[in-house]
Order: C-alpha cells, then structure tokens, then sequence
C-alpha cells in the first residue's frame, strides 16, 4: 500500500480552508468598519469635551496669539464626513459678551472665518444627522445654544449595517451608543 493522501482527501483539505480563510477576511473587514466607526465616534466626542473646555477656560488667543475676542465656543457638523471646532467671536473687540440689557454681543452660532480645528471622519463613514448643526458652549454656566435639545448626532457606514450615536443635552452632558 502506497503512503500519502489521495487526490480527493487534498480537494476536500483545501476546499476546507479556502472556506476558513473567505469567512476570516470577511469577519476581519466588519471589525475594521466598527473600529473605525467606534473611532470616530471617540473623535467627535474629544472635540465636543475640546469646545467646553475652551468655554470654561474662556480661550482668548488662538494658536498665533491673535486675540480671539469670543463669547461662545462650538462644534459645527459641517457635512456628511467634515466637522470643527470654532470660536463665536463678538459684533466688536471692545463689547463685553453679555451687555448691561443682557443681550449678546455674538450670535451664538457659526460664521465664516471662526473655524480653531477641523476634523474628517473616515472615507467608510458619514454623518446621517446633525449635519449643518451648532452645538454651542457659553460661558461661564456652560449652557447648550442650539436649535434642538438634546442633540443626537449619527454616524453610521455605508450599507447602513453600523451606526454610532453621539447625544449631548442641555447640561453639556455627552452619551455615546
């Protein structure tokens, strides 16, 4: 009797791990999307905590030393994959945020040319909600300004098979999902 397998034992051997290595590579593409998500959604987060915590230290240089001149800091979901931070920056360097009659002297949302750091999220994702959204911190209570509270942002891939939540309520609270 001659030793070795026969041509039917290696089919079925390499079938087998043709199967093994197809179910591999694809249980490893699903867990780099969720990886990826779940850092992005971590991204988004660290610039939210990044605006408050610049409207609690009331940031009044930027990283060149020009003054700033702000009353508000903010993240704006600007679209389907970019968002930023920025500074509401006030009517006059000389007006105090908040005038004797209680009215602001910034409009509490975002205008051209108060972007501080822009973010992308990666190529595989894309916001599904918030996009065009504001979400304001103001000194020195740190209270929400914005249209609709709480804000719930999505995230999500492009089969919509993964989604990411980002929620933050009116106390500057932020859940993630």
């Amino acid at each position: 009797m001659e030793k070795g397998f026969t041509l039917v034992e290696t089919i079925v051997v390499i079938g087998i791990m043709m199967l093994l290595s197809g179910l591999f590579v694809g249980y490893n593409r699903t867990a780099d999307e969720q990886v990826a998500l779940f850092k992005d959604q971590a991204l988004l987060v660290g610039a939210i905590n990044r605006a408050k915590a610049l409207a609690q230290q009331k940031l009044s240089v930027d990283a060149n030393n020009k003054a700033l001149n702000a009353c508000a800091f903010g993240v704006r979901i600007n679209s389907e994959r970019d968002f930023f931070i920025f500074a509401d920056k006030k009517s006059s360097a000389n007006l105090p945020c908040i005038n004797d009659n209680g009215q602001p002297a910034s409009n509490y949302q975002y205008d051209l040319s108060e972007e501080l750091e822009s973010f992308s999220l990666d190529k595989r994702l894309s916001f599904t909600s918030g996009i065009g959204q504001d979400i304001i911190f103001v000194p020195p209570d740190l209270r929400l300004e914005g249209s609709s509270l709480p804000f719930i942002i999505t995230i999500q891939n492009a089969d919509n098979s993964r989604i990411a939540k980002v929620t933050i309520t009116q106390g500057g609270q932020i859940n993630t999902e």
